[in-house]
This record gives C-alpha cells, structure tokens and sequence, in this order.
C-alpha cells in the first residue's frame, strides 16, 4: 500500500501512543512495528537503529524532503528528553495542510490525465466507425 502522507501517519500513530503514556522511543518502535510495509516506517526504524548506536543517519530520500527530516529532528528532540507533544500538535496541522495542498493539485491534473487514454483508444476507435461505410463504398465503387 502507498501511503499518501507518511510523516502525517507517522506523527499521528506517535502522537497516540505518546497520550497513552509511552516513551518516544516505544512509540517510535511501536510505530515502525504496525507499519512494515511503509518505507517511511522502514526508514524510520533504520535512524532509530543508527540514533541508539551512536551513528550518523545520512538516508539522501530523508534529507530531500523537508516535513521527514523535520519530524526525525523533533523526534530526536524527544528522545533527549524534551516534551514534545505540543510540538508534534502542531506539526500535525502543518502536515494535514501540505497532504491537503497535494491532494488539491493531484486532482487538479487528474482531468488531463483522463484524457490520455481517451485519444489513445477511443477517438481512433470512432474515427474507424465513421469512416468504415466510406471505406466499403469506396471498395464497391472500385471493384465495379
């Protein structure tokens, strides 16, 4: 499955288990655990894996885009300890609002993309029906 807004699935799943009353650090494992398919999650698990050995995360699909590198650092943030529960509110409304922006533009372009297979397959399709009868006629008119 292809997720619409990782970050937005990840802050949200964290942010949950935060009010429960888990650490960071289990609701990041929490979260990496229920989405294995995700590659955000994958990915999310690997800096976490590189966070507690002590290692830098250089991942180059992380550090393109900036809302995943903005949640690794508040992540980060919480793993030392600092309360980041408003912080991840917050950022909650950032990212609903860009996963809204995006979804705006994709439906935007969604009419134009419809119209690809429409000239594809369709219009020679109609094309071949309309001048089929004067193809026979002009066969019947050449054969006499």
């Amino acid at each position: 499955m292809d997720y619409l807004a990782p970050p937005l699935n990840a802050v949200l799943q964290i942010q949950l288990r935060i009010k429960s009353g888990s650490s960071v650090h289990s609701a990041i494992q929490a979260y990496v655990k229920d989405f294995p398919e995700c590659p955000f999650a994958v990915q999310t698990g690997l800096w976490l894996f590189y966070i507690k050995t002590g290692k830098s995360f250089t991942e180059s699909i992380i550090t393109k885009k900036s809302y995943r590198k903005t949640l690794l650092d508040i992540l980060y943030r919480g793993l030392n300890g600092e309360p980041i529960l408003d912080i991840l509110q917050e950022f909650e409304t950032e990212l609903k609002t860009a996963a809204l922006h995006d979804l705006e533009q994709q439906i935007q372009k969604l009419p134009f993309l419809s119209l690809i297979p429409l000239f594809l397959f369709q219009v020679p399709a109609f094309f071949l029906l309309l001048l089929a009868p004067l193809l026979l006629e002009l066969q019947a008119s050449l054969n006499s």
